[in-house]
This record gives structure tokens, C-alpha cells and sequence, in this order.
């Protein structure tokens, strides 16, 4: 198993046994994959916040850089 793998089932089980769990992540999959809450960041000031099934990458890839999303 992936180091990064059995970093993530850690938060899994950490979080079922109702720990809260603050992870920081630049990478994006990673976040969407692992998080049940994302608070988004940019310039030191929340730009976004919500359950992580309400974003995407590009979502959140706009959000962090300040791009408009291409329609």
C-alpha cells in the first residue's frame, strides 16, 4: 500500500470514529477524494466553503487561482 494511501484510510477511520480532521492539500484529487468539508483559501482569505460533493477540480482550481471558470 501507498504511503499516501495509508495516510488517507487513517483520516477515514479517525473521522467514522468522530475525530475532526484538518487537512491541508495543494493537491486537488486528494482533497476531493478525502474530505467530507473543503474551506478554500486564497490570499489568506476564505473565498469558498461547503461539502466537498459540491466541487470539482476546476471549481476548485478557479476558486484558488481567482481564473474564471471557462463556460
Amino acid at each position: 500500500m501507498p504511503p499516501g494511501d495509508a495516510i488517507h484510510q487513517l483520516v477515514r477511520d479517525l473521522a467514522e470514529q468522530g475525530m475532526a480532521i484538518c487537512l491541508t492539500s495543494s493537491d486537488l484529487d486528494e482533497l476531493l477524494e478525502v474530505a467530507n468539508r473543503i474551506v478554500c483559501m486564497r490570499g489568506g482569505r476564505q473565498v469558498a466553503a461547503g461539502l466537498a460533493d459540491s466541487f470539482d477540480e476546476l471549481t476548485l482550481l478557479s476558486l484558488v487561482t481567482g481564473a474564471q471558470a471557462a463556460a
